[in-house]
């Protein structure tokens, strides 16, 4: 068979490929948005190896000050368990990229995470920055925070058991929450 003919007999191959990979992403969002564990939340729901909570709040202390996150004016969830596919010509322009294993690398983790009721605590250190952003990941999602760290009058002493690990994303100015399990250090893809 001529190399043409094989080309052009690919074509039609490759075009299905796509677009079950298409199909596939967005099945996935459409299941992320028709579960009604994850639809509608005003908290953020967590499970570990010895823990469930429902986070309500983060607070940070950083330089000395107190700052204030609340669920409840709104987050955003998102699906991390999917194909990393940003790197794909094409593909990677109409799907965004997951968060990757290189982002909770040692190198980049500023504090742990203590949990106490449903608050989360994190003592930044001084050298750190005061985040735009929070995104807490456990499971297979992301929970992006809406709320902006507010700044408090008074202080909110760090409290609870250590049950995570806080991470600086400078590229964005994100501070990430990594609460294990996670498809995106306990899964095969990332």
């Amino acid at each position: 068979m001529e190399p043409w003919v094989r080309k052009l007999l690919a074509i039609p191959v490759i075009t299905v490929a796509l677009v079950c990979v298409v199909a596939a992403i967005g099945s996935a969002k459409a299941h992320d948005q028709d579960n009604p564990e994850i639809r509608g939340l005003s908290h953020v729901p967590l499970r570990g190896e010895d823990m469930t909570m429902a986070v309500r709040s983060v607070v940070l202390n950083h330089k000395g000050k107190t700052y204030l996150l609340e669920t409840r004016d709104g987050l955003e969830v998102r699906n991390q368990h999917r194909l990393p596919l940003a790197n794909i010509p094409f593909l990677g322009q109409i799907t965004e990229p997951p968060f990757e294993r290189t982002l909770f690398a040692e190198e980049h983790k500023v504090a742990d995470v203590t949990a106490e009721k449903d608050r989360l605590f994190i003592a930044l250190p001084d050298s750190a920055e005061l985040p735009a952003n929070v995104v807490i990941f456990n499971q297979n999602h992301g929970f992006f925070l809406k709320d902006q760290p507010a700044p408090q009058a008074d202080r909110i002493p760090a409290e609870g058991k250590v049950i995570a690990s806080a991470y600086y994303q400078q590229d964005g100015g994100n501070l990430l929450i990594m609460v294990r399990p996670s498809i995106i250090l306990d899964g095969a893809f990332f």
